[in-house]
């Protein structure tokens, strides 16, 4: 549930003016190579995580990490990098 919820947004905020949300994965299966979303005119790159399960420790040092490699990319240059971190519901 929680990544459909995760798809949801990724999808809400590509709606976004001037925002694109790319491809959860690349013909053939494997993983995306490009941020979730791509706003251009504002010169934003965004990864969207579910609170539950996609951004603990561990895994928000690859989040992480793999935002600075986009920003590295000539395609990304002066862009700002943003984890979207979706907060689950109390229980």
């Amino acid at each position: 549930m929680s990544q459909a919820r995760g798809h949801l947004m990724q999808n809400l905020l590509g709606l976004l003016p001037g925002c694109v949300s790319t491809p959860a994965k690349k013909a053939g299966g494997s993983a995306t190579t490009l941020p979730d979303i791509v706003c251009c005119k504002r010169q934003i790159i965004a990864e969207i995580k579910s609170a539950d399960n996609t951004l603990n420790s561990a895994s928000g040092k690859g989040t992480y990490g793999q935002l600075v490699e986009f920003l590295n990319m000539p395609k990304y240059r002066g862009y700002t990098a943003v984890v979207v971190q979706l907060a689950s519901k109390s229980r």
